[in-house]
């Protein structure tokens, strides 16, 4: 019934797509605030799967009469639109493989390493995608399929969540690091990683409910979620107000020291810092060259090896 009056109210009310994420945070969504900069991002928002949120094959049989409408899961048929767009897409696109190779530490990415679990299940968890004030967007229901390759647009800018950021190579965290970057402020990325530490206590009741009940009793738990964020959302603005004012103080004396007992301003660092930062990046460039040419070098000698046996 809380459902229906939802769908009802934004019938009514005409609300278009940016009108529903505004009134799901209206920090994000809502009018525009003063003071923001040309090169700041005009959204942050975190992605992430969890196999957690998994349903059986042997669960509960589906009553199809008893099918309720959710307001946050993207449609099945909204999802395989997409999914075929991207295929088609995929021979024009050349992935990069360097940053493959962090890809590939992750098990979510790699269909075939969750073989073993996808066969006893039908539903194999949820993706969800959150702002940075953590409030829920979107959710999907994952139907055998892992984290698949992302595709960046050329008006994205992406980046790795902070905590998890310390497991990829150097050279990613250099270049997707939100610490290690501009433009992405105190946002650490794991909003998805606290939404799926509150939707939990779902886990194992779920893992045997019917289909239906699975999604409903997901999407009314992230709707409570939103509800309450959005009711705490000005106490959450100060609290983290008061945190940013406390870290630019606490960087500005620090800076302020190094200045006074080491003669280094805020500029010499900084410049210092991009030097730093191009110099390693084009040193793991070359050592990856080297790597391919040592490669190509090692072929040549097994060629002249066998043409001498033969």
């Amino acid at each position: 019934m809380i459902r229906q009056g939802q769908i009802i109210l934004e019938e009514l009310l005409q609300m278009g797509p940016m009108d529903k994420l505004a009134n799901i945070c209206p920090k994000c969504f809502g009018p525009p605030v003063p003071g923001k900069t040309p090169d700041e991002p005009d959204y942050i928002l975190c992605m992430d799967g969890n196999f957690q949120h998994r349903r059986h094959l042997s669960a509960s049989q589906e009553l199809h009469q008893s099918r309720k409408p959710t307001t946050l899961f993207i449609s099945p048929a909204e999802v395989q639109e997409m999914e075929l767009s991207m295929v088609s897409s995929q021979n024009t696109l050349a992935a990069d493989e360097t940053l493959d190779q962090c890809t590939e530490q992750h098990t979510a990415a790699n269909d075939t390493r969750g073989a073993a679990t996808w066969k006893a299940c039908d539903d194999t968890g949820i993706f969800g995608l959150a702002c940075r004030h953590d409030q829920i967007l979107r959710l999907i229901n994952i139907v055998q399929s892992g984290e698949n390759e992302e595709r960046q647009g050329n008006q994205l800018m992406f980046g790795t969540s902070v905590f998890h950021a310390y497991v990829h190579q150097w050279s990613c965290q250099l270049q997707y690091n939100p610490r290690l970057n501009n433009g992405w402020g105190m946002s650490d990325g794991e909003g998805m990683e606290r939404i799926w530490a509150y939707l939990s206590p779902l886990i194992s009741s779920l893992r045997y409910s019917t289909k239906t009940h699975r999604l409903v009793a997901l999407d009314l738990r992230s709707s409570h979620h939103n509800d309450t964020g959005k009711t705490n959302s000005v106490r959450l603005l100060l609290d983290r107000g008061k945190q940013v004012e406390e870290a630019m103080k606490t960087a500005l004396e620090k800076l302020k020291e190094i200045e006074d007992n080491f003669g280094h301003s805020t500029v010499y660092l900084a410049d210092q810092w991009i030097r730093q930062r191009e110099c390693q990046l084009s040193a793991m460039e070359t050592e990856s060259e080297r790597d391919m040419m040592r490669q190509v070098e090692e072929l040549v000698e097994l060629e002249d090896q066998l043409r001498d046996t033969q």
